[in-house]
């Protein structure tokens, strides 16, 4: 018997009734209560939300029950990652491309350094910076959770205004679903990309599927390293205790080892840091992704709301670009062709677009200004054109996406983000792993039916009442 149906059964206990009793007070179905409580079928959720409503519980208990049935209705695994896909969401919403580091979300894997350590580590490499005329290297496993070591890389960053050539070596777990952490990758995800986010020039993680997304350490002794060209700083599994290594044979056999295991690594992630690479980037991306894909920005895409791409170049005149021209040539045939894509936008976003003119997201690098006549043709093409083709969903204004962000989640499983920050900064992110994939897809495909979303009618009339605002 599940978790839900016990639970259920203890809270059917405390009210002093039977279910038969229960189930003729309140007008519930006996057989569906019975198969509840034994754990047979889940109900639909209106039965189960009659149930709650007549149950005698606290609403702390009643919010846990809640979360019990969505667990059993979709699955532990699918729960979980959608709740951390939704913090992650808010985390990067929060965030900008050229914040200073910060801790992510709470992670109860998170690896600390000692106070010794840290200050060791922080003097090793500010020694190999003081002794370095060139950029220098670094060779690392540290878990992506060891905040405090990216710390360090900022600070001294900061301070002698150079960088490490860091080669950062991982593990991602094979199957999270299995594992006592279902989130581990997505993790590992938030992680990496917080560190990039900063805008570490020479930032290279790649990473090696496991069972599980940690080190297999019982017995092992200082199994993380930090390897540079000289020497080697080992660190013990606890964080706590730590060598460092100048034996010449014994770096050279470290460099080997590092080199053969990372050249058999898959990167993490693909970073594109100008307009022009982005543009480039993705325009290849949308060639190869052919089959259905999931947006999720803050207003409808651009290309739904234009009904001549002259008004674009209008709009934008002096960044208009000939890669830019040929991206939107080249999508706006792809839009025609028989894929699928599922777009989503916020109400914000729209707002925004109605009544300053102006997109958002990457795509207000162009400075593109749309006159309020102009506007309301878009916005009719996209309700007489687009929108009939039930292919965009509106979400409420909730702490999900920031106006700098965009993100687009492909059917092989694989995503890319791109942040815009108010310097006017790019940067782009393609992600492969598909277990992180994955679990942005599924998270993606449950919007259109979650609380978040307008209904496609809802939708309609707000786009309909908002077309009357500009006459």
């Amino acid at each position: 018997m599940s978790n839900f149906s016990e639970t259920c059964q203890k809270y059917l206990h405390d009210t002093g009734m039977t279910k038969y009793q229960f189930s003729n007070t309140f007008n519930l179905n006996q057989t569906s209560l019975q198969r509840m409580l034994s754990g047979t079928r889940l109900p639909k959720p209106d039965f189960f939300a009659k149930f709650c409503s007549h149950l005698r519980i606290s609403p702390t208990e009643k919010a846990q029950l809640m979360e019990l049935y969505e667990q059993e209705r979709i699955g532990k695994t699918a729960y979980y990652n959608r709740k951390y896909i939704q913090l992650i969401l808010e985390q990067f919403a929060s965030s900008n491309a050229n914040n200073n580091f910060s801790i992510p979300l709470a992670n109860e894997n998170l690896h600390l350094l000692s106070e010794n350590a840290a200050s060791a580590i922080h003097n090793f490499l500010e020694e190999l910076i003081n002794n370095s005329n060139e950029i220098p290297f670094l060779y690392t496993n540290l878990p992506p959770d060891c905040l405090g070591f990216c710390r360090i890389l900022l600070k001294l960053a900061e301070k002698y205004h150079k960088q490490f050539n860091v080669y950062h070596l991982f593990p991602i777990c094979q199957n999270p679903a299995v594992c006592d952490n279902v989130n581990s990758n997505l993790e590992t995800l938030l992680c990496v990309i917080s560190f990039a986010l900063t805008q570490y020039e020479h930032y290279h993680p790649a990473f090696f599927y496991c069972k599980d997304s940690q080190l297999q350490l019982c017995g092992l002794l200082y199994p993380y390293y930090i390897i540079s060209k000289d020497c080697v700083f080992l660190l013990s599994a606890d964080f706590y205790d730590f060598q460092i290594l100048y034996e010449p044979c014994t770096i050279a056999k470290y460099h080997e080892e590092f080199k053969k295991y990372f050249h058999m690594a898959d990167p993490f992630l693909f970073v594109a840091k100008t307009p022009t690479e982005v543009i480039n980037f993705y325009s290849q991306l949308a060639k190869e992704k052919q089959p259905c894909s999931f947006i999720l920005e803050s207003q409808p895409c651009p290309h739904s709301l234009i009904y001549d791409l002259d008004i674009f170049k209008a709009a934008a005149p002096d960044t208009y670009t000939s890669s830019l021209e040929t991206l939107m040539h080249d999508f706006r045939e792809h839009y025609h062709l028989p894929v699928s894509f599922h777009n989503y936008f916020t109400l914000d976003g729209l707002l925004h677009f109605v009544n300053t003119g102006k997109l958002s997201g990457p795509y207000s690098y162009l400075s593109a200004f749309f006159p309020v006549e102009t506007r309301k043709r878009m916005l009719q093409h996209f309700l007489d054109v687009s929108f009939k083709k039930n292919r965009y969903t509106m979400l409420k204004n909730q702490p999900l996406i920031a106006k700098n962000v965009y993100y687009e989640v492909f059917s092989d499983y694989s995503f890319f983000l791109c942040f815009l920050n108010k310097d006017q900064t790019f940067l782009g992110f393609y992600i492969s792993e598909s277990s992180i994939g994955e679990s942005f897809y599924d998270y993606m495909e449950s919007l259109e039916n979650s609380s978040l979303a307008y209904s496609h009618e809802e939708t309609r009339q707000r786009i309909m009442d908002l077309l009357k605002t500009l006459d």
